[in-house]
């Protein structure tokens, strides 16, 4: 899997480019952003975080230990978009979620490019329950990917940190 550096830098490069395209447009940059991340926040976090409660001792059923996986599929990423979309104003509900299933699909797409030592990824479930993945890279590549990434990303926005470190003195 993608690290949470590669996602959201990624993330940030895609609203960048769109920006450029249409200026005019709002960003909601946050929603984006927070789309591609939230895949691995929920399906993953969870999980690791009622592991080690469970090696500390604590009873822990096992749908807490296992029961994320629904958050890292596209029905999972519907849902959640919907339900997170709904905490916000009526004018804005559209615009967010259309934002976090975008950025929650973009994380898809660049999981799916990876190869990974168990199964792939359900993308029909639950019409299917075959896993997929193009395997076109190693999930270790990250290690070397994320410290480019970041550099070109903050390179990108140059103009945005640089008033926003201007604004902070």
């Amino acid at each position: 899997m993608a690290d949470l550096i590669t996602h959201g830098c990624i993330a940030l490069l895609c609203k960048r480019g769109q920006q450029a395209l249409r200026p005019d447009a709002p960003l909601h940059l946050a929603s984006f952003v927070a789309g591609n991340l939230l895949p691995d926040l929920l399906a993953r976090l969870p999980a690791e975080l009622f592991t080690l409660a469970a090696a500390r001792g604590a009873f822990v059923p096992p749908l807490l230990l296992h029961g994320w996986g629904p958050f890292h599929i596209p029905a999972g990423m519907v849902l959640t978009s919907l339900m997170l979309a709904l905490l916000f104003p009526p004018a804005a509900q559209r615009a967010v979620f259309g934002n976090l299933l975008s950025g929650m699909l973009l994380h898809l797409a660049i999981d799916l490019l990876q190869s990974h030592a168990g199964a792939g990824y359900l993308l029909l479930f639950p019409l299917s329950t075959r896993p997929f993945e193009l395997g076109w890279i190693g999930s270790e590549a990250t290690v070397v990917v994320a410290p480019l990434l970041v550099v070109v990303t903050a390179f990108a926005w140059r103009d945005r940190l640089v008033a926003a470190w201007r604004r902070l003195r």
